[in-house]
């Protein structure tokens, strides 16, 4: 065999694997469609903290969002003397439900820490308890500024606020 027909027949099958990789990647990084359970296990908790927040501080505020295997959302303001409003309780849509759960179990692992400097604005403090699903649980506490994955928790929470 020649060594051009050689090189032929290794760029091809090169070719054929690069192929086999990239549709295996993109089905690994579609959303799966996540039914909501029935039960009312908590499976996720974020705390959004507005303006310049000391937690050394006697005083804090914060809203809070407490997500259920079931869908059902509780959202309440909380301050250092407990809860300091109404609270709120409303079931995601299931388009909602099925991409919360997809950003949880993937793209939300992937946020350890704030990857640039801010020191004014919205911190936030999220704990995806993934046990609830055999996943590892996962906790952030920063900011969120141009983290999609982050951003985009926010604007489901946020949704029927």
């Amino acid at each position: 065999m020649s060594k051009k027909k050689l090189i032929t027949i290794i760029f091809i099958i090169l070719a054929i694997f690069a192929v086999v990789i990239g549709i295996k990647l993109n089905i690994d990084t579609q959303d799966k469609v996540l039914e909501k359970g029935n039960s009312d296990k908590e499976i996720f908790c974020a705390k959004e903290y507005p303006g310049m927040w000391d937690s050394n501080s006697e005083y804090y505020r914060a809203t809070v969002w407490k997500v259920y295997d079931n869908g059902k959302v509780i959202q309440y303001d909380e301050g250092s003397g407990g809860i300091t409003s109404e609270t709120k309780t409303w079931e995601l849509s299931d388009e909602d439900y099925s991409r919360l759960r997809n950003i949880l179990s993937r793209d939300f692992k992937e946020c350890d820490s704030f990857p640039g400097e801010a020191f004014d604005g919205v911190r936030w403090k999220m704990i995806y308890s993934g046990e609830v699903y055999g996943e590892d649980n996962h906790s952030y506490n920063d900011y969120i500024y141009d983290m999609k994955a982050l951003e985009e928790i926010e604007t489901i929470l946020k949704r029927n606020k």
